[in-house]
């Protein structure tokens, strides 16, 4: 008798687990505003974590739609959350996440209003020689925050000016590296012996060393000069081939490496023969090998660690000889 019973209760358990699932989720909604105009916020990311953090939790993200509204369906618990949009104050106006506790099955937040900032970092970045860097890319990046693996990057990237001068402004209250970098280009008969690598300031290659800039509400930060960090160079060339070893025309070889700081990866097009050649400064890289598609984007068949990704090291002699395979997506 105390099995069946235990039989039943097993039933009605499953039987109610999808309901109960459903049901464990939370739809959360608000809006986003303009503090001093309460015009809504388009574009604003909201990030949610749980506290105390959750090994392996996902943290989860929105952005508000036109009329700077959001919703996301998310567990019940305690989180702390923040709001960023480029060119204003996050929502605490400090970057220290705000809780929140999400309960029952429908909730709305109250309204959260942003502050329009209005600090800037400026400065001037030089060679080891002190010649001006032109058309350096140079950004604002933030140290991780909501268990974030990663620098996140304020705003877009600037280049610098013929005298090797930039102003990054709309920078919310916080602390900031400064990182610049040039990228390398395709060889030609002239290839030089030396590039110039990404760089933080004070003139540092290691984020560790780096030094952090704080940016007030509405202030400039001036001074903030640099020399870049030139490294010794070599070549890579190599060959593009399908699964039929055949060499493809107009393939394209990205060289990506672990902390390419600005997200930006330098890449060559394969030549008639399905030949390429790079002149890149000593370290570690992940070449990846695609073929662009009709429709100007690029799509490769291969995965991580398959023939058409090598992982290489660069130092010492030119590395040649390199084979990848890549296919078209079907």
């Amino acid at each position: 008798m105390i099995a069946v019973i235990a039989g039943h209760l097993l039933l009605a358990l499953l039987a109610a687990a999808p309901f109960q699932a459903s049901a464990a989720m939370v739809r959360l909604t608000g809006r986003v505003v303009d503090a001093a105009t309460n015009e809504p916020l388009r574009g604003v990311e909201i990030a949610f974590e749980r506290t105390p953090s959750v090994p392996g939790a996902t943290r989860l993200q929105v952005v508000t739609g036109r009329a700077g509204e959001f919703s996301i369906d998310i567990p019940p618990g305690d989180y702390r959350f923040l709001a960023r949009l480029a060119g204003y104050f996050p929502s605490d106006k400090n970057e220290t996440p705000a809780p929140i506790t999400v309960r029952g099955r429908a909730q709305a937040m109250t309204e959260i209003r942003l502050e329009r900032s209005g600090g800037a970092i400026a400065g001037r970045i030089v060679d080891g020689r002190g010649n001006p860097m032109p058309r350096l890319l140079v950004a604002a990046v933030r140290p991780a925050v909501l268990g974030a693996s990663d620098l996140d990057r304020a705003g877009e990237s600037i280049r610098t000016n013929d005298r090797g001068e930039f102003r990054l402004s709309g920078l919310p209250v916080g602390r900031y590296y400064v990182a610049a970098e040039l990228l390398p280009q395709p060889a030609s008969d002239g290839a030089a012996s030396s590039a110039f690598m990404s760089t933080y300031y004070p003139g540092v290659t290691d984020q560790s060393a780096a030094s952090l800039i704080e940016v007030t509400e509405s202030g400039t930060r001036t001074g903030i000069d640099f020399s870049v960090f030139e490294a010794p160079t070599r070549s890579v060339s190599g060959i593009v081939v399908d699964g039929r070893d055949r060499p493809i025309k107009g393939a394209v070889v990205m060289f990506s490496r672990a902390r390419q700081l600005l997200g930006v990866s330098p890449s060559v097009t394969t030549d008639a023969g399905g030949r390429f050649r790079m002149i890149v400064p000593e370290g570690d890289y992940l070449l990846v090998a695609s073929i662009p598609t009709s429709g100007g984007g690029r799509g490769n068949g291969v995965a991580p660690g398959g023939p058409g990704v090598i992982q290489l090291t660069v130092g010492g002699d030119p590395v040649s000889d390199i084979r990848l395979v890549a296919e078209q997506n079907r």
